[in-house]
């Protein structure tokens, strides 16, 4: 992949037009229109500024290196997640500390029955565990970006993920570290948990839902709602279940 095809790909999925990028990097449209199709080779102080407009990190051509989240990843963000110490998934589980701790840090490699007693535990399904692709991630990002009327470069400011790797997380084209996972969770108010991990029992609660109800949560208002309770502290979900419950007692 050329260099100007990279510019090109970072402009558009930053929303910038050509004659903004232009002006921000101080060359021609022209100029700038015949480096994205691959017909003037841009000298290095201008590429450099196209990068720095660009937020593309020099020397690679805008491919940022990531890590794929790994079983330990996953492992640790869903116990966090649960509130569970290394000490009590170990109980729970029955292995050690030690060895959950070296899961966690993929130091170790769990047995196949070492692993369906972290699933059930964790109540997240083996295959999910074991798969490298987070399939829904850039959705979800995306998503939660939207409703909280970020642009990718508002995001990016947010969480120092640059604004370029958002979109490839977005498109679904670049599975994100751990680091860069916490950091845009922060940034959406949301758990690292939620961007990663599809726990098995909502999956199950869905299932046994009717017709309905799925019709009803799928509206626009109800899936902002779903959103604000995805960024509430414990306190003020159990304040709004009791406001619920006393509005049934009252039989409103």
């Amino acid at each position: 992949m050329n260099v100007g095809y990279k510019i090109r790909q970072a402009r558009i999925d930053q929303g910038l037009s050509l004659t903004e990028l232009a002006r921000r990097a101080q060359i021609s449209v022209s100029y700038l229109s015949e480096v994205e199709r691959g017909r003037k080779e841009p000298s290095a102080r201008t590429l450099t500024r196209l990068f720095r407009e660009l937020e593309i990190p020099e020397g690679n051509g805008g491919e940022e290196a990531e890590q794929a989240i790994s079983l330990g990843d996953k492992v640790r963000l869903a116990r966090q997640e649960k509130s569970l110490t290394q000490a009590r998934l170990a109980e729970i589980t029955g292995v050690t500390p030690t060895h959950v701790s070296d899961i966690e840090r993929s130091a170790a490699q769990p047995t196949p029955e070492v692993l369906r007693c972290l699933g059930e535990a964790l109540e997240i399904p083996v295959s999910l565990l074991m798969s490298d692709a987070v399939p829904s991630l850039g959705a979800k990002v995306k998503s939660l970006r939207r409703e909280l009327g970020l642009s990718q470069r508002q995001l990016a400011m947010r969480t120092g993920v640059s604004a370029v790797l958002i979109g490839q997380i977005e498109k679904g084209r670049i599975q994100p570290s751990l680091r860069n996972v916490e950091s845009l969770a922060e940034g959406l108010g949301v758990s690292p948990c939620y961007l990663v991990v599809d726990t098995h029992s909502l999956r199950e609660m869905v299932g046994a839902m009717g017709p309905d109800l799925l019709r009803l949560l799928s509206e626009d208002n109800v899936q902002s709602i779903l959103r604000m309770l995805c960024r509430m502290q414990e306190k003020e979900i159990r304040y709004l279940l009791m406001v619920i419950d006393a509005y049934k007692r009252a039989g409103l």
